[in-house]
């Protein structure tokens, strides 16, 4: 009976050293495995890299464009434009409007102030300057609309107003430009 006590002490000192011997890491094994699996390794980089350099070079990029709208007008208050932008109303502005634009225009997206009266609208467009041209062409026909519903003079004025502005600005803007090109030249 003390010799079987000893052959299962002997069996359980010799399945622990194994045990102890498969927990540690032979960083050698690992180095063979990855020589060996070199090939696959770098077939499987190379098509993910082919990937994503194809991505790159087709994607054309977005460009963020938004504008603020300041509510509180006569009988349109905040909460009311919000839901207009909720329900997508703004796409019945364009009735004629290809398929590919509307999709551009149903990716409009709005935040508004907790406070405020401010509404921001903001698109991802692929050209920065038919994206601003857009959300301007946006805003009008929804002063149009509004003033088909709520008509009220001093809107008409404040519009008017907002277009010379807008004129008087882009005016400054290019003899900016001109006066930069100027003075490259000059240096």
């Amino acid at each position: 009976m003390g010799e079987n006590i000893e052959k299962r002490g002997q069996a359980e000192d010799i399945r622990a050293e194994v045990y102890c011997d498969s927990d540690e890491i032979d960083l050698r094994d690992i180095f063979r495995i990855l020589i060996k699996q070199k090939k696959a390794i770098f077939v499987t980089t190379g098509v993910f890299f082919i990937l994503a350099l194809i991505y790159v070079l087709t994607a054309a990029p977005l460009y963020k464009i938004n504008i603020q709208v300041k509510s509180g007008l006569n009988g349109w208050p905040k909460e009311d434009i919000v839901s207009w932008l909720k329900e997508k109303q703004y796409l019945n502005l364009f009735p004629h409007a290809r398929e590919k634009t509307l999709r551009q225009i149903s990716s409009l997206k709005y935040k508004q102030e907790r406070k405020g009266e401010v509404v921001t609208l903001y698109m991802y467009w692929p050209d920065p300057k038919e994206g601003r041209i857009f959300l301007q062409e946006l805003t009008s026909r929804w002063v149009d609309y509004y003033l088909e519903k709520f008509p009220d003079e001093s809107i008409i004025l404040a519009r008017s107003e907002i277009e010379q502005k807008m004129n008087e600005l882009q005016q400054e803007l290019k003899n900016l430009e001109k006066i930069g090109v100027i003075q490259l030249q000059n240096r």
